[in-house]
C-alpha cells in the first residue's frame, strides 16, 4: 500500500510554473503621427527635398496661362542623441538555468519597449517646445492653433476643443488622423460636461 507518509520522495511540494509573468504595458502611439525615415541607415545627417503646393488658375479660350514655378527647399535630420541597452548571460547560467532562452528572448522585448517609450516622449516633448518658444496664437489662416484653456482656474473646457476643431478645418488639415492626447485630468473635466442618454423604444405585438 502507498499513502503519502510513506512515499514522500515522490511528492513534489513545490511546483514551477511554466509560466513567466510579463509587465502590462499601455499602449503606445502609432506612426500616423510622424513619417519614419528609413533610407537613413548611414551617416549622421540626412537632407530631405520638398516641393510646395500648386494653386489653379481660371482658363479661357486663347488666352496664355502663367506659368507658375513650384515652390521647393530641403528640410534636414541629424542624429543628435542615442539611446541603447545592453545585457549578457554568463555560460555558468545558461548550462545550469532553465528556460534562460526565453528569459532573453523577453528581456529583449522589454528592451525594445523602452526604446519605444522614450522614442514616444521625446516625441511628444519635441513638439511642445516648439509652442514653448512660440508663445503665441500661431495662428493660421486667421484662426489661432495655440489655444490656452481659460476656464476656472485655467480648467480645461469643451469650448477649446470646439475652437481648435474650427482652425484645423480652416487650414485643411485632413479629419483622418486627428489625434486629442490629453492629461487624464483634462479627460475627467470633459466626461463630466457630457450627459448620456438612453432612448427605450418599446414594440407591441
Amino acid at each position: 500500500m502507498q499513502v503519502t507518509s510513506n512515499t514522500q520522495a515522490f511528492i513534489e511540494a513545490e511546483q514551477y510554473s511554466q509560466f513567466i509573468l510579463m509587465n502590462l504595458h499601455d499602449g503606445l502611439l502609432g506612426e500616423a503621427f510622424y513619417r519614419n525615415v528609413s533610407d537613413f541607415g548611414k551617416g549622421t545627417t540626412l537632407h530631405i527635398k520638398t516641393i510646395g503646393t500648386v494653386t489653379i488658375q481660371e482658363a479661357e479660350e486663347d488666352t496664355p496661362l502663367i506659368y507658375n514655378p513650384i515652390e521647393t527647399g530641403e528640410i534636414t535630420f541629424q542624429i543628435t542623441e542615442y539611446k541603447g541597452d545592453a545585457w549578457y548571460v554568463t555560460d555558468d547560467l545558461r548550462e545550469d538555468g532553465t528556460d534562460i532562452d526565453r528569459l532573453m528572448a523577453e528581456r529583449a522585448s522589454e528592451s525594445t519597449r523602452a526604446i519605444q517609450e522614450t522614442f514616444e516622449t521625446d516625441f511628444l516633448a519635441t513638439g511642445a517646445k516648439f509652442y514653448e518658444a512660440n508663445v503665441g496664437p500661431n495662428s493660421v489662416n486667421g484662426f489661432a492653433h495655440v489655444i490656452v484653456a481659460d476656464g476656472v482656474n485655467k480648467a480645461f473646457e469643451l469650448e477649446a476643443l470646439i475652437r481648435m476643431r474650427l482652425a484645423f478645418k480652416k487650414a485643411n488639415v485632413p479629419d483622418e488622423g486627428r489625434v486629442f492626447v490629453c492629461d487624464p485630468v483634462v479627460e475627467a473635466t470633459l466626461n463630466g460636461l457630457v450627459t448620456i442618454t438612453h432612448d427605450v423604444h418599446h414594440s407591441v405585438r
